[in-house]
């Protein structure tokens, strides 16, 4: 089995620019639970263009105790909390600009 990886991960939509920026424990575990259910704000979206449309990307690894920190500086760096829109601490979907 292999090491959990621990960290910051987008899943970003090819096809308009729209991104998710999440934190796991477990990374390669929530990119399958993802791919069986999207997040709410992705389902129309996944619908539309198919799972092939989106990356599932990692973005940083790091330590437990850093997700948070982290996963707001991503969502930032990014704009995602300006241009998307927020659905709770730390989840996010917005536009690539």
């Amino acid at each position: 089995m292999a090491n959990k990886i621990v960290g910051i991960y987008q899943i970003r939509c090819v096809k308009n620019g729209k991104r998710y920026i999440g934190q796991s424990k477990d990374i390669r575990c929530r990119f399958n639970q993802h791919k069986c259910k999207p997040p709410a704000r992705m389902v129309e979206d996944f619908e539309r263009y198919g799972k092939k449309a989106f990356k599932f990307e990692v973005i940083e690894e790091c330590a437990p105790e850093e997700l948070d920190k982290k996963e707001t500086t991503f969502c930032r760096f990014t704009r995602s909390i300006i241009h998307g829109r927020r659905l709770s601490l730390g989840i996010l979907y917005g536009l690539n600009d």
